[in-house]
């Protein structure tokens, strides 16, 4: 299943990191967007790394 998240603040972010590893351990793909919010898109992206 292809899965879409949209994070409006930094702390959804953090919210997601646990469950959408989970999506992705079970074979589903995830794709998180945002807004650049005083860099805030630069911590999002770590996390996909």
């Amino acid at each position: 299943m292809r899965i879409l998240i949209e994070a409006h603040h930094p702390a959804h972010i953090h919210f997601w990191k646990y469950p959408v590893r989970e999506l992705i351990d079970r074979g589903h793909e995830v794709l998180m967007i945002g807004r650049d919010r005083d860099g805030d898109v630069e911590g999002g992206v770590k996390y996909g790394e």
